[in-house]
C-alpha cells in the first residue's frame, strides 16, 4: 500500500517528490496504457510547477530600482559605444552600418541614458521601437549591435517593472496564483499515480509493478518522514 504525500507537503517537497517519482516511473519497465497517461501528467505539471517557481524567484531577486537604472545605462552605453567603433571600421560594410544606425541615436540623443528616470525610459522605448524596425534589425545584421540591443530593451523593461512596485505587487500576486495552481495540479497528479498503483496491486504482480511500486512508496514515505518532522505551524509556512 502506497501512502499519499501527506497535505502539509510544501511547494518545494511536492516539486521534489514529484520529481523522483517522475525519474523512477521513466525508468521503470513497466508498460501500462492508462499508467502512461498518469505519468504523462505528471511531467506536464511539473513543468509548469517549474516555470512557475522560476519566475517567482527571478521576481524576487529583481534588484532595485537604482541598480536597474545603471544596468539600463550601461546598456546604452555600449550599444552607443559600439556604433562609434563600427563607424571606425576598416571595412566600408561597417562603417555604413556604425553612421546609418548613430544617425538614429541622434534623432532620440546621443546621451539618452543620462535623462532623468521617466524621460529616460520614453526615449529608450522610442530609440529601441526604431531599430527594431525588420529595415534596421536586416542592416544591423552580422554586427554586435542585435545583442547589444537586445540587453537595452531587456534592462530598460526591467527598470520600468521595478519601478512601479503596484505593478510588481500584481506580478508577484500573479505569479504566485500560478505556482499554487502548478502546485495542486503536480498533487494531484502524484495523487493519481498513487491511486491507480494501489488499486490493481490486487491484480498486477509482475516483478516490474511490484518494483515500481516499492520504490514510490519509499520515495514518498521519506518525503512524509520529513514533514512529520516539523513540530510548529511556523516550520510548515512556505519560505
Amino acid at each position: 500500500m502506497i501512502n499519499p504525500l501527506l497535505s502539509k507537503a510544501k511547494t518545494e517537497e511536492v516539486h521534489g517528490t514529484g520529481n523522483v517519482v517522475d525519474e523512477t516511473t521513466k525508468n521503470s519497465g513497466y508498460k501500462d496504457e492508462k499508467f502512461d497517461g498518469l505519468k504523462n501528467d505528471l511531467s506536464a505539471n511539473l513543468n509548469n510547477l517549474s516555470i512557475a517557481q522560476n519566475a517567482k524567484k527571478k521576481l524576487e531577486e529583481t534588484a532595485t530600482v537604482s541598480e536597474n537604472d545603471g544596468s539600463r545605462d550601461d546598456a546604452g552605453k555600449a550599444f552607443k559605444y559600439q556604433c562609434i567603433s563600427l563607424k571606425y571600421r576598416t571595412d566600408e560594410t561597417s562603417r555604413e552600418v556604425g553612421e546609418k544606425i548613430y544617425e538614429i541615436i541622434e534623432r532620440h540623443g546621443t546621451t539618452f541614458y543620462d535623462l532623468p528616470y521617466n524621460e529616460q525610459t520614453a526615449a529608450t522605448l522610442s530609440l529601441t521601437a526604431e531599430l527594431q524596425t525588420p529595415k534596421n534589425l536586416s542592416l544591423m545584421g552580422g554586427t554586435e549591435l542585435p545583442g547589444l540591443l537586445d540587453v537595452v530593451v531587456s534592462t530598460n523593461q526591467t527598470f520600468i517593472v521595478s519601478q512601479t512596485d503596484q505593478a510588481r505587487e500584481k506580478i508577484g500576486q500573479e505569479i504566485s496564483i500560478k505556482v499554487a495552481e502548478a502546485k495542486k495540479a503536480t498533487r494531484n497528479s502524484l495523487q493519481n499515480i498513487v491511486d491507480y498503483l494501489n488499486a490493481i496491486s490486487k491484480i498486477e504482480t509482475s516483478d516490474e509493478f511490484v518494483q515500481l511500486s516499492s520504490e514510490i512508496k519509499n520515495h514518498i514515505d521519506k518525503a512524509n518522514a520529513v514533514i512529520r518532522g516539523r513540530k510548529s505551524r511556523e516550520d510548515n509556512k512556505e519560505e
